[in-house]
């Protein structure tokens, strides 16, 4: 049974969000302010992040953030990932006739290592959520795992087609590829596909939500769908903008940034589409093949990063509505949680007492385990 105490707090919580702004959308008047620019020797056009940090590719260099070369490439990049744990980044290059995949050391220039040679003919490359594998498409159709700390081969199987590209989500539980108009979704531990789909158009970038709920989908024509990782059904109408060549999805889950006709970034809602905002890049276009995400800082600030003629750009944007809806439900979330370590018969008061109590009591015992830490390595 749910307490009245617990059920008048949801009420509360529901209501100051409510007085904070509506659920659906309001017109949305963005501003800019911080705006940072790392220049490039040439301008990207395969990008990959590692926490507030972004890598960059030309047809044959790899650059940090700062515009330095850390790796360079006999043939032309046609792959960039860069290790979640940020020690390593992947490469995936053609000469023309065959592919070649090489794994480099994030923090020494020019540091190779491995070389998977002629072992392998790779199309596409993308790391698992934990950093421990890699997993590589390559073009027989075929899905091969690598253990990161021996380098060896340690699965493969199957799958409908050659990914072009490919992303996993945080949670670990997908991997998404795409190659022409068809775009597959698996689940790496079951092997099992989970969602396969032929589209009218080619299908030309994909991004999962951070919280993983959400993967949203983008064709040739400009369509773009959000699709629910549950099922894969659609949670919003089609949502068109001809020209459109990037998508990301925001944290909180409310818009989507889309790059469209070469020098603009479009955020639209995606509860409703009518409500929109946008930014024109004035220092020439975008870039053809076009890249948008959204990064966090080290306090929480979201940041939209993309790359421009000669430059990765990083924008923090403020009047961006809040996703009220997500935020109460989070806030159901949580009182539920803590509703659920509740005793039977006790009180609110009485469970909070007993927390704060088990609390200052890990407190008191944290200095004699520091110590005993610290004199296990001392001595």
């Amino acid at each position: 049974m749910y307490t009245k105490d617990l059920i008048f707090g949801i009420v509360v919580s529901a209501v100051a969000l409510m007085q904070h702004g509506p659920v659906m959308a309001q017109n949305s008047h963005i501003e800019v302010t911080k705006n940072l620019n790392y220049k490039q020797p040439a301008t990207p056009y395969l990008l990959d992040n590692y926490l507030f940090s972004t890598f960059g590719a030309t047809d044959k260099k790899v650059f940090n953030l700062k515009g330095f070369e850390i790796a360079k490439i006999n043939g032309n990049i046609i792959d960039l990932k860069v290790n979640p744990a940020g020690y390593s980044y992947a490469v995936v290059s053609t000469d023309g006739k065959r592919n070649n995949l090489k794994l480099f050391d994030s923090y020494k220039s020019n540091e190779l290592l491995y070389d998977f040679g002629k072992s392998i003919n790779p199309a596409s490359i993308v790391y698992s959520a934990d950093s421990r594998s890699l997993f590589v498409a390559d073009s027989y159709t075929t899905l091969k795992k690598y253990d990161l700390k021996s380098l060896q081969l340690v699965d493969q199987w199957s799958i409908p087609v050659v990914p072009v590209k490919m992303n996993a989500s945080r949670n670990g539980y997908y991997i998404a590829g795409y190659a022409g108009n068809n775009l597959i979704i698996l689940n790496p531990e079951s092997k099992n596909i989970r969602y396969d789909r032929s589209f009218n158009s080619p299908v030309i970038d994909i991004n999962f939500s951070d919280d993983s709920s959400l993967l949203a989908v983008l064709l040739s024509d400009g369509n773009i769908e959000i699709l629910n990782t549950r099922d894969f059904s659609a949670i919003t109408p089609v949502i068109n903008r001809v020209g459109a060549s990037a998508i990301a999805i925001h944290p909180e889950n409310k818009y989507v940034a889309i790059a469209e006709n070469g020098n603009e970034i479009e955020l639209v809602n995606i509860i409703d589409s009518n409500e929109s905002a946008s930014l024109t890049e004035p220092a020439g276009k975008i870039n053809a093949t076009d890249y948008v995400r959204f990064l966090k800082d080290g306090h929480g600030n979201v940041y939209l990063t993309y790359n421009a003629l000669n430059a990765i750009k990083y924008k923090l944007i403020k009047g961006l509505v809040p996703n009220y809806s997500k935020m109460l439900r989070e806030e159901v979330i949580a009182r539920m949680e803590e509703w659920s370590k509740i005793a039977p018969g006790e009180t609110q008061e009485e469970y909070l007492a007993r927390v704060n109590e088990a609390y200052r009591s890990n407190w008191r015992l944290r200095p004699n385990i520091i110590y005993c830490i610290c004199a296990r390595y001392t001595h």
